[in-house]
């Protein structure tokens, strides 16, 4: 992820979600573990036992930054980048339609996996 940042600086799109004016400033590091822990269903509870970022660091991040549409902006970073790159273009396989691919694989989410996370029930 830090290689990705160096390229786009995505992370610059986790606005606190009260606006710029307050104390509370995420680092990329932060970042980089809030999204891994929520990326990979271990949750933020895990990833602090395993790194050196606190519970607390990690709950903050996640409860001030990582929401939909700062996490939509900082994709839409990483894919405005990934366009301007050669080899883009060759990977269109008609014009004027958007291709993806996806192994199928999902999980829970929404609001119902992030209160289990937390030990809320609904």
């Amino acid at each position: 992820m830090n290689f990705v940042n160096d390229k786009c600086a995505f992370v610059e799109a986790f606005t606190h979600i009260l606006g710029k004016d307050v104390r509370s400033q995420g680092s990329p590091n932060g970042f980089f573990a809030g999204i891994m822990a929520h990326g990979l269903n271990l949750g933020i509870g895990l990833m602090s036992e395993n790194s050196n970022m606190s519970y607390a660091e990690l709950t903050n991040i996640s409860n001030n930054f990582l929401r939909p549409e700062t996490l939509k902006e900082a994709n839409d970073y990483i894919i405005d980048k990934m366009a301007e790159l050669p080899i883009f273009k060759h990977y269109n396989i008609k014009e004027d339609t958007v291709h993806s691919s996806s192994d199928g694989q999902g999980y829970a989410g929404g609001l119902a996996a992030a209160c289990k996370d937390y030990g809320v029930n609904i």
